[in-house]
């Protein structure tokens, strides 16, 4: 009896250590991830990176807490391009949205369906995933759309041009249009919608994506906080006031995770999408803003490109450290893989930071290089490789060329060119540049023009001709107008077909102006400057000294000394420098239909002369 009484004691006490040791070697529950994206902040705009004017407490003692990078990069140097290697996990020589192309009438080019996805990822793992903000990779009703790409919930903006007015009049929630008065201040919505998100997610693991749209242009920001009396201009104290005020948020935001016990099992991540802007008004050189690096968003030089990086969450990260290692946007997915558990996508171009987010530096696997592409402003190449970097301008015009080369190590800040006294390292960098891309239907860096709405293209220029042409009809002579008028209807049908010829013409090549890049920084865009600022001017004394003139006869003095088709020839001469601007062939092309219908047209015009006018024309 004893016997079996002890056998009882040792199974019960056998079953209760089992138990007990279940429960210290279950799962623990998966860590919640939250990143939070700054739009246009830069690598200097925080205190921690050394800003001394502009007040960042808050991101500042996160810093301190956690790990902050020094040497991490954005995915491109604007916005829709590098959102899309973040959270695809690829460089922009992979990625499906390579460069900014607007849609209409809301929205960006979609991001395509199928696209693996950070969300689509978490998912797998049961992670409720919601993004706040911009979104920027789709606008309604397409295929780029947050709940087409893993996510759960979205709240914000679709199109990151209806993103630069920071009191807009909707919202979108999910697919639903969401009204507004334009008098609430869209940043702290998106707080107020991140904070009730964390609140209701409290059972399950979540992945919170909150892209702030602070600090970019509009500079608006309801009130001018600590910077109201500072003696500085006003676009500067919005500029500081609206970075603080982002600070403040990202503060209640983690010191809401630790009063609700979450802190210990939530990750905070916090970056910016590129390099400062230089748009409303602000200029990013007053606090400098790019710290000590060279360039600005658009460049893929130091400060358009390297941004900041923090690392927070107590208990596992180390507080207080500062990581050198090397990592870019397309690392954050196979990072958040390995943090939840889940399968790292194949095919991706990302290396997990996870081993130096845990301080076991030793472990952490290095990038063989880093690659970047942008298609505006004629084509910009850049590789990072060791301490080498590689810069490659004006691809589309050279696109053989060897490119720049810096030495990181010793010149950081990329202010003396080596590429003449290492010409193997600029050959080899410059080679291994074709070699780490694979060409895009979409944004084809070499072989032909990327033709698409934007607002640095060329009908920055060709606005101001038509603008002109109209202003200076509408306001004309009415007598000169009216003959202006009788010189084509006393021809019937043939004077009309040839004006129409014209006049559409001038619609197309206005047209192709408004879907053909500018080519910033070339030899072209200057040329074609100096060339339609020549042609503009002409016409418009030209032009103008035909229709203001106090008499009907034939124009024949002024410009018209030179050549009785002065205007023609100067609006000739105006759409060839637009041409060059954009080396645009195409345009060119209609640049001598134009020409050959103003011929014509002079014909006409000279015909009507000699009949009315006779030995006067």
């Amino acid at each position: 009896m004893l016997f079996m009484i002890r056998v009882l004691l040792i199974l019960l006490l056998t079953f209760t250590i089992s138990k007990s040791g279940y429960a210290q070697v279950r799962k623990a529950p998966k860590p919640n991830i939250i990143y939070i994206l700054a739009d246009d902040a830069r690598y200097g705009d925080f205190g921690c990176y050394g800003q001394k004017e502009i007040l960042t407490p808050h991101i500042d003692n996160m810093a301190s807490e956690g790990m902050m990078f020094t040497n991490h990069y954005a995915g491109a140097p604007v916005c829709a391009p590098s959102r899309c290697s973040l959270l695809t996990g690829m460089h922009t020589g992979h990625s499906y949205v390579r460069g900014n192309i607007e849609k209409l009438p809301e929205g960006q080019l979609p991001l395509k369906e199928g696209i693996p996805t950070i969300a689509d990822m978490l998912k797998t793992q049961g992670y409720s995933c919601a993004v706040i903000g911009k979104w920027g990779l789709g606008g309604p009703g397409t295929a780029g759309i947050p709940s087409k790409h893993g996510f759960d919930y979205f709240y914000g903006y679709l199109c990151q041009r209806q993103a630069h007015d920071y009191y807009p009049q909707y919202l979108w929630k999910n697919e639903e249009k969401i009204k507004l008065d334009g008098k609430e201040y869209s940043h702290d919505l998106f707080t107020k919608e991140a904070l009730q998100f964390i609140q209701s997610h409290l059972e399950v693991p979540f992945f919170l994506y909150l892209a702030y749209t602070i600090p970019h242009a509009n500079l608006q920001v309801p009130d001018l906080g600590l910077y109201k009396d500072k003696d500085w201009p006003i676009n500067k104290k919005r500029y500081a006031a609206m970075i603080s005020r982002m600070d403040n948020d990202i503060g209640t935001i983690l010191r809401t995770l630790k009063e609700l016990g979450i802190a210990n099992n939530t990750i905070v991540m916090f970056s910016s999408d590129n390099g400062p802007h230089a748009e409303g008004g602000y200029d990013p050189g007053y606090f400098h803003s790019s710290g000590p690096f060279r360039g600005k968003k658009r460049d893929v030089y130091e400060g358009g490109i390297r941004v900041p990086m923090i690392a927070w969450w107590p208990g596992t990260i180390p507080s207080a450290t500062v990581s050198n290692h090397v990592s870019a946007f397309w690392d954050i997915m196979p990072t958040l893989a390995e943090i939840a558990g889940c399968d790292i996508p194949v095919g991706i171009d990302g290396i997990s930071m996870y081993n130096e987010l845990l301080g076991n530096f030793s472990k952490q696997q290095k990038h063989d290089y880093l690659y970047w592409e942008f298609h505006e402003q004629g084509g910009k190449q850049a590789l990072l490789k060791g301490t080498w970097k590689a810069v490659h301008l004006n691809v589309r015009l050279f696109p053989d060329r060897d490119g720049e080369l810096y030495n990181l190590h010793n010149d950081p800040y990329e202010t003396h060119d080596v590429a003449k006294e290492y010409p193997q390292v600029a050959s080899d960098m410059s080679a291994m540049m074709k070699q780490v891309r694979t060409e895009s239907d979409v944004f084809p860096l070499i072989g032909r023009m990327v033709y698409g709405f934007g607002l640095f293209n060329a009908w920055l220029v060709s606005i101001v001709y038509a603008a002109l042409s109209f202003l200076l009809f509408i306001f004309a002579r009415p007598a000169n107008r009216k003959e202006m008028i009788a010189v084509y209807s006393t021809h019937g049908k043939k004077g009309w077909a040839m004006v129409s010829i014209r006049a559409l013409t001038v619609c197309l090549l206005f047209g192709i102006s408004v879907v053909s890049p500018l080519w910033f920084g070339t030899a072209w865009m200057d040329t074609g400057l100096i060339v339609s600022i020549a042609g503009v001017a002409g016409f418009a004394v030209s032009y103008g000294y035909r229709v203001f003139r106090k008499t009907n006869t034939p124009p024949v003095h002024g410009p018209f000394r030179i050549s009785k088709m002065a205007d023609s020839i100067f609006s000739c001469i105006f759409w060839l420098g637009v041409a060059i601007i954009s080396v645009s062939w195409l345009m060119l092309l209609f640049v001598i239909v134009f020409g050959i219908t103003a011929c014509y047209t002079h014909r006409l015009r000279e015909d009507y002369y000699v009949k009315k006018y006779a030995g006067m024309a």
